[in-house]
């Protein structure tokens, strides 16, 4: 992979994902597409995956930019996972599209955002992109 390709996945795949989570929370769902078994807050797990996987592709991307990583890093993309999460609830609760807002699928949000953050922080991960990104430039 070359150098520009890498710039241009670091920026879509978080953008596309948001994309992705944006129409997953805002098409309504028609009743005879709804799940036959019902699996109590199986939701949440959903805004959980959903938001760990948002983030981790943000803080990637914010590493491949910022050549280190910092605390205000970690935080801008927190604070961007954790509004984005509210603005979708709060859009849920005022659209007419049969969708309900949930102050705990937000929560699910909250603990998703920390916990792709976490992952993206472990030294694992860190050796592997760093790789990654000695391989683009």
């Amino acid at each position: 992979m070359n150098k520009g390709s890498g710039k241009i996945l670091a920026i879509a795949a978080p953008i596309i994902w948001a994309a992705i989570v944006f129409l997953l929370h805002v098409v309504k769902i028609p009743s005879e597409h709804e799940p036959r078994i019902s699996i109590p807050h199986a939701d949440k797990v959903v805004h959980f995956v959903m938001f760990s996987a948002l983030s981790f592709l943000m803080w990637r991307s914010a590493m491949f930019f910022g050549k280190r990583r910092t605390v205000t890093q970690w935080l801008v993309v927190m604070l961007f996972c954790l509004a984005y999460g509210a603005s979708l609830e709060w859009y849920q609760g005022i659209s007419g599209a049969d969708r309900d807002s949930d102050f705990y699928d937000w929560i699910a949000d909250l603990i998703g955002t920390l916990s792709g953050l976490g992952v993206a922080a472990t030294k694992a991960f860190s050796i592997f992109f760093r790789h990654q990104l000695r391989k683009s430039s």
